[in-house]
This record gives C-alpha cells, sequence and structure tokens, in this order.
C-alpha cells in the first residue's frame, strides 16, 4: 500500500507536501485550495483512465490515497458487491488488520455495520459513535480493536439502480462529517459510478468479442461482418473452410459468386430489408459457387444493426451449408415416392414405436386405413391368437435394442383373416446417436408360406411312402428268407435225414449215406451262410469301405456265375457310413438280380465321382430285360427307395439280349469333392 503523503502527488504527478499544525500532523486544506486540489484529483483521474495503461485496481488505490491526503486523519475503503456481499477492493491508510476481518465479506442487511446497512438502504448512512450504534453491534470490537470510531457510507449505484459497491470513511475520533467532507463523498460516489459503469461495459464489450471470436472459431457456419458504410465485409476462417475463398479475396467474393438464377431474388431481397426501418433480420437459401466449381445450398441469415435515424448500418450474420439437408431431402422425395408406389407395405414409427405413418400398401395388405392405425403400436393392431410367441419376443428384444431384425410373422388383416409377411425393421437414429424413428419393410409371403407347407406336405408323404415301401420290402424279404428257409434249406435238411434214418436199414450203404448226408449238410449250411449275408450289416469300419466291397464281390465270385471287373476311385476319404451301407445294399442287391435273373459271364462295378455326382454304377453282359415290365420288381424298388433316401438320381438302360446297366448318381458329400473325376462308360 502506498504511503497517502505521495499517493496524490503520484497521481497529479508532482509533489503536494501538505500543510502542517503544531502537533506535527497534517492540517485540512483550507477551502479555496480544497476545491482546486479535489477537480485536479478528479481531472488527472480520468486522464489516466483514459490512457488505458492503468488498471481499475490501481486508479482507484490512488484516488483514494488521494481523497486521504486531502482530509487528514480519513481512511477510505471501497467495497464492491458479489452476490448478498460486499468484499473489499481498494482502500487507503486503514490497518491492514481490520480490512482482513472483511475478507470473508460483509452481508447486506440492516444492522450490519455502516456499509452493509448503507447497502441495505440504499442511501449514506453516519455512525458518529460506533461504541455506541447498535448497528455495529456484530462488528465494534473489531473496529475499536483498530481505534476505529467514526464511519460514513455511501451505496453506489449503477444506471439500473442496483447497488454495485458502496464508499466508506473510517476516523479514529467520535466524529459527523464536514460539510467539505459530505462534499468529497457526493463527489467521490458519482465518480466510482461513472468509472465502476465504465469499467463494467468494457467487460462486456470484452466478454461479447470474445465470444463473437471464440463463436467464429467454433461454429460451423461462416460468419460475416459487413459495415454498410464502407463496404467492408469481413469473413472469419469457417468460409474458407466451406467454399475455399481465402480471406484476403473477399472484395465483391459474396455478390460475385451467387448463383445466376438467384442472383436478382438475393441482392433484391437484400436491398428491400436494408431499406425498410422496421426491418431488423434477414434470412434467405440461395446457391453459392465453391471455388472448386462445385454448388453450395446456402440458408444465409443476419441481423441489420441501425442508427438513431433508422438507417442501416451494418449487417452480421452467418452462411450455413445446407447441401447435405438438401440432398437428403431429395433423397427423401425419392423415397417417399417409392415407399408410396411399392406394393411392399411400409410402417414408420417414432421413438415410442408408435406408428406415424403408412403407405397405401400397407392398407391393400392389411385392410386398415392410415387414419385407424396412427398413434397405435404395429403389434397391437396386426397380431393375433396365432401369432407365434417365439416371433413376438425377437421383435420386441430388437426394438429394446435399437436394433434392425428381419423375421416372419403371422398377422391379422382388419376382417380377421390371417397372413404371412417378412418384416425388415430399421431403426433411424439422429446425430447423436439417439433414435428418432423406425421404419419398417412387409412383405406377404402367404402365397410362399402355402407352397413351402405344400412342398412340406409333399416330403412327409414322400417319407411316408419310402418308410412304408421299406416295411414292405422289408416283409418281401422276409418271405423270400422264409421260402429259401422252406423250399431249398428245409428240402435239403429233410433228404440228409432221411439218408441217415436209411443207414439202419441198409447197412451196407451206410458210408455212402453218411458222405450225401454230409454233402446235404454243408450244402444247407452254405445256404443259411449266405441268407445270413443278405440279412446282417457289413462290418464297414472295421475294414473300411473298400475291403467290405471287395468281400462282397469275392462271395459272387466263388459261386463261378461271372467275373466282375471293380473299379474305385474314392482314394483314402471316407463316406459318411449311412451312404456306405446304401451304397453296400444295392450293389448287393443288383448283384443278387444278375446271380437270379441275368445269366451274366461279366460283370463291370465302378464307384468314384464323376461330373460333379458321387456314381455308382453296375453294367452286365447278360440277357437283359423291359424295363417298362419289370421295372417295377421288388429288387429295383428296394435299390430306388434307398438312393431316394440320399436323393440320388437312379438310371436303368437294359433290352432283351442287351444286358443291363445301372447309374445311381448322389450329391457329392463334401469330403470327397477333393477327388480326381474317373471317367465311366457311356450310358447313353
Amino acid at each position: 500500500m502506498q504511503p497517502a503523503a505521495t499517493a496524490m502527488s503520484l497521481l497529479l504527478n508532482q509533489p503536494t507536501p501538505p500543510a502542517q499544525v503544531p502537533d506535527g500532523s497534517a492540517a485540512p486544506l483550507p477551502a479555496s485550495s480544497y476545491y482546486y486540489a479535489l477537480e485536479r484529483l478528479e481531472r488527472r483521474l480520468f486522464e489516466m483512465n483514459a490512457e488505458g495503461t492503468h488498471a481499475l485496481h490501481e486508479l482507484l488505490q490512488a484516488y483514494i490515497c488521494g481523497i486521504e491526503e486531502m482530509h487528514p486523519g480519513i481512511h477510505c475503503v471501497l467495497l464492491l458487491r458479489r452476490g448478498q456481499k460486499l468484499y473489499p477492493f481498494a482502500c487507503g491508510s486503514i490497518a491492514s488488520g481490520f480490512m482482513d476481518s472483511l475478507a470473508d465479506g460483509v452481508d447486506i442487511a440492516d444492522n450490519t455495520g455502516t456499509c452493509g446497512t448503507a447497502a441495505y438502504l440504499r442511501r449514506m448512512v453516519v455512525t458518529t459513535d460506533i461504541s455506541k450504534d447498535a448497528r455495529w453491534d456484530a462488528w465494534r470490537d473489531h473496529a475499536l480493536a483498530h481505534q476505529l470510531r467514526a464511519c460514513w457510507s455511501t451505496p453506489i449505484l449503477d444506471n439500473t439502480g442496483e447497488v454495485v459497491a458502496t464508499f466508506g470513511m473510517y476516523y479514529h475520533d467520535v466524529k459527523a462529517p464536514s460539510s467539505l467532507e459530505e462534499n468529497t463523498i457526493l463527489r467521490a460516489v458519482h465518480l466510482l459510478q461513472v468509472l465502476l459503469d465504465n469499467q463494467r461495459r468494457a467487460e462486456q464489450l470484452h466478454l461479447s468479442h470474445m465470444r463473437y471470436e471464440l463463436l467464429s472459431q467454433a461454429t460451423h457456419d461462416a460468419v460475416w461482418d459487413w459495415d454498410i458504410a464502407s463496404d467492408n465485409c469481413d469473413y472469419n476462417s469457417a468460409f474458407e473452410t466451406l467454399f475455399g475463398y481465402g480471406r484476403d479475396r473477399t472484395k465483391n467474393v459474396w455478390s460475385d459468386n451467387l448463383h445466376a438464377d438467384d442472383r436478382d431474388r438475393v441482392l433484391g431481397g437484400l436491398f428491400r430489408a436494408r431499406q425498410d426501418p422496421a426491418v431488423f433480420t434477414w434470412e434467405m437459401q440461395y446457391r453459392f459457387h465453391r471455388a472448386d466449381g462445385r454448388i453450395a445450398n446456402v440458408l444465409d441469415r443476419a441481423s441489420i444493426v441501425r442508427d438513431g435515424s433508422g438507417q442501416a448500418i451494418r449487417m452480421v450474420g452467418a452462411m450455413q451449408d445446407i447441401t447435405p439437408i438438401k440432398e437428403a431431402e431429395l433423397e427423401l422425395q425419392h423415397l417417399s415416392l417409392i415407399a408410396k408406389e411399392t406394393v411392399n407395405g411400409v410402417i414408420m414409427t417414432d421413438a415410442e414405436e408408435r406408428i406415424t405413418w403408412v403407405n397405401k400398401a400397407f392398407t391393400d395388405i392389411t385392410g386398415y386405413t392410415s387414419a385407424e392405425v396412427l398413434g397405435r403400436k404395429p403389434g397391437d393392431v396386426l397380431q393375433g391368437p396365432q401369432t407365434r410367441p417365439h416371433d413376438r419376443r425377437c421383435v420386441r428384444k430388437s426394438l429394446a435394442a435399437r436394433e434392425s431384425f428381419t423375421c416372419e410373422m403371422l398377422n391379422y388383416n382388419r376382417s380377421g383373416a390371417p397372413y404371412w409377411v417378412e418384416i425388415k425393421g430399421q431403426p433411424v437414429r439422429n446425430q447423436r446417436g439417439e433414435l428418432e424413428y423406425y421404419f419398417a419393410i412387409l412383405t406377404d409371403i402367404t402365397e410362399k408360406k402355402k407352397l413351402e407347407q405344400l412342398v412340406i406336405e409333399e416330403k412327409i408323404e414322400a417319407q411316408k411312402e419310402i418308410a412304408k415301401a421299406i416295411i414292405n420290402t422289408q416283409e418281401l424279404e422276409r418271405s423270400e428268407i422264409g421260402k429259401e428257409l422252406h423250399d431249398n434249406v428245409n428240402q435239403i435238411l429233410t433228404t440228409a435225414k432221411l439218408y441217415v434214418e436209411n443207414i439202419s436199414y441198409y447197412p451196407a450203404q451206410g458210408a455212402e449215406f453218411v458222405a450225401r448226408s454230409c454233402a446235404l449238410l454243408q450244402r444247407s449250411i452254405n445256404e443259411i451262410r449266405y441268407l445270413a449275408r443278405q440279412l446282417v450289416t457289413p462290418v464297414l469300419n472295421d475294414i473300411g469301405f473298400r475291403a467290405t466291397i471287395d468281400e462282397l464281390i469275392a462271395h459272387y465270385l466263388s459261386l463261378g456265375t461271372f467275373h466282375v471287373d471293380f473299379r474305385y476311385s474314392l482314394g483314402e476319404r471316407k463316406l459318411p457310413r449311412e451312404l456306405q451301407l446304401t451304397l453296400y445294399r444295392i450293389v448287393q442287391e443288383q448283384l443278387n438280380n444278375i446271380v437270379k435273373h441275368a445269366d451274366a459271364t461279366s460283370v463291370e462295378l465302378t464307384i468314384g465321382i464323376d461330373s460333379g455326382h458321387l456314381r455308382l454304377a453296375i453294367s452286365d453282359n447278360g440277357k437283359g430285360f423291359d424295363p417298362g415290365k419289370t421295372a417295377r420288381g421288388v429288387g429295383l424298388k428296394n435299390i430306388r427307395n434307398r438312393a431316394d433316401v440320399y436323393h440320388g438320381q437312379l438310371r436303368l438302360q437294359s433290352a432283351p439280349g442287351s444286358g443291363c446297366h445301372l447309374t445311381v448318381d448322389f450329391p457329392v458329400p463334401q469330403k470327397a469333392r477333393a477327388q480326381p473325376s474317373l471317367r465311366f462308360p457311356d450310358s447313353d
């Protein structure tokens, strides 16, 4: 804190030694010198304030010390208001200990010292004797501890009448203000009011300018400021970012690059807005040429600043690039046209899943008009008693998670008739990722569902037929085995029994009868072994598919009726066991047919990959037959049924005297696709 004796000298920029009284203390200025000194103090304060090089606190500190120099024994304090309290801002020679006691603020209320009461009452308050004034009950000890006996305080108001500060004077003696001191107080309050108000305005202007600069830097819009008198227009950096023109190329850059079809409309509208004193805003959409030749759609808004006569002197505005919005609007128009004309139903719902729009196809599918469904939830309108709970849960789960979904659902139209639809739902979100609405496309798939059901029923019926054929085949096989046992094995065993019985009657021929019985018994064993082989499932996993087929071929070769040429090209790749068994049974069935009916001497058997299929081919040089007459035999039925189970395609070629060629093509199992192709004999 500067000494009071030098503060005024510093402020006035010249020495002003105070007068002395006999006890050595400073004497008050005479009236003739007082007014002169006060005027010089105030004038110098305003000059220093105008220079703009001194902080407000520095100016007020020096001013207060100057007042103390003019009125020896007085101690001045300026308290600023923040909220509902007053806080120290500037002071002169008053004890620092007392000022520290005010650091937490003085409440603006009645009976809270002289300053707090003055701010509360909004008028000057004079306390001539602090020790006896009830308004100092809470602060008396602090004041008396620093020998302060009197205090006068005046509120400082802003131009709206609100208290912004208080100016107080303290004395060490019990005292009321003199006329000169009252004059100093009134003039100081007025001067401080002007300085504080100017400071507030400067701060507001600085804040406004700072906000403008920050806004210009932060916004994506091209902010412009047009001084109409000088015809100078400034742009922020976003102007170059959006449109490609440097800020040093702003002379006529705006008017020169308006789209030719929009220029007259825009310039005319701008001129009319400027000329009408009642208009304070201007807004227009237009097209604007970017520096790279592309065209931008612009929304331009501005405020018009007018002088006292209503003349436009300035315009401040912002150019917003709305090209993406315009493109989205155009796309939305196209989508809207598609939605109206498509045969698929379209529903739009809000974030609460309530219908906001449906197209005509929705009405055609459901029978409900737009007015009947708006504001309702789709599930409440369209679902019914046979709608599957699983489908409902799937849709609800997707809606709750704000996810897209696709499902098939049984709905009900307005008349209560059920129909099937495929629903494709899609959420639409705003830039913050929040759900704005859902739209769903409904495709009537009732006929598709009917066809699918028909196919399912046909498959079930086909399976029933296959099962029936298998059962019939099994019964026929049992019947054939029964006949073989009765007509063949039983007769052989009966003959062997007779030979054994005749030994007692013809002992001399016993050895011959025993030999014949043994031969018949061996023949019976062979027959039973043959029948068992037809029934028992081959042990494919033990010796492998190729070895199992080789063993089967060896059995037929042992009969000595024909030769077999076997070609196998599947290598080590294993087929599914069930398919292996099917191939085995088909080979077995066809070789049985050849044994029984063909009188063949040569058979060709091939298993391999050909033309993208797993192919089984069996050919013989037997007597052949007419497929039209015998194709419905039990053996061929067995082969066809087994092939159908694995989607095999059977082809049979034969004619009397030309042998027989049987081919069955199966879809290639995944594991067998890499095998090399094997060329088969032509079947045509």
